[in-house]
């Protein structure tokens, strides 16, 4: 039989709706209040081990995080996961988005060895969801290769760093070809793991294909050949071949 009034499954739908809405207008008060109620309801209505149940809580945590009430959110996305976990199994995107949303707030709070762990997870569910076939050619493993070797750099692994942009590089060039920005972004990427290191040839040479090819694809006013010039600026200057003269080519 299907539920009326305010406490139908109907209702709560709208409260999360208009939550997400007021969320993306700015309005993270009025938001809270909907995704509240409606998270109320849905409890009330379905109990608390329900994929709906998740995603309105989730919902809620990624306004506290704009909000930086990080600790807070971070207990929420926990207990999130575990719901996600319980409902759809180990293997599942909803599991994955979950991880990723607990390793951007561990990253925020500067607790990089266990946003590591959360990435390292995430990867093996991209791995299980898309089957053998995954590490060569499925987007998601590619970015989640990329975040673990973000969270690797960021912890001075700079070896177990190169070796995930560079499966997320080798990805990448299968799923977009040879001239895409995410390639130019995994070129960036191990650039800056190499000048990290000190090794400036190497740093020179991807951070060279990350401008070339910005520059290609995106044109000379585009922001991020500006940063690729900058990058390929500073490494000259480790060098002390920097000079007035840009290292760009139009």
């Amino acid at each position: 039989m299907a539920l009326e009034g305010h406490d139908s499954l109907d209702v709560a739908s709208s409260h999360v709706n208009t939550g997400n809405i007021l969320g993306d207008m700015g309005k993270p008060e009025e938001a809270l209040v909907h995704l509240q109620k409606g998270l109320e309801i849905y409890l009330k209505l379905l109990g608390s081990e329900q994929l709906h149940v998740a995603k309105a809580r989730e919902n809620m945590a990624i306004i506290c995080d704009h909000q930086g009430h990080f600790d807070k959110v971070l207990e929420v996305y926990q207990f999130v996961l575990e719901t996600k976990i319980l409902v759809c199994g180990q293997d599942s995107l909803d599991v994955a988005i979950s991880q990723n949303g607990i390793c951007n707030v561990l990253n925020r709070i500067g607790k990089h060895e266990e946003e590591l762990v959360e990435y390292q997870q995430a990867l093996e569910v991209s791995l299980a969801m898309q089957g053998l076939r995954a590490l060569q050619e499925h987007p998601s493993v590619a970015a989640s290769c990329s975040n673990t070797g973000a969270v690797l750099m960021e912890l001075g692994k700079y070896e177990e760093a190169l070796e995930m942009y560079s499966k997320s590089l080798e990805i990448d060039i299968r799923v977009h070809g040879d001239s895409h920005p995410l390639v130019a972004d995994s070129f960036n990427k191990i650039g800056a793991v190499y000048e990290r290191k000190v090794d400036l040839e190497n740093a020179l040479v991807h951070l060279q294909n990350s401008l070339e090819m910005n520059l290609k694809l995106l044109g000379s006013e585009h922001p991020l050949v500006a940063d690729s010039s900058n990058n390929v600026g500073l490494v000259y200057q480790k060098k002390g071949l920097f000079s007035t003269k840009r290292p760009v080519r139009s």
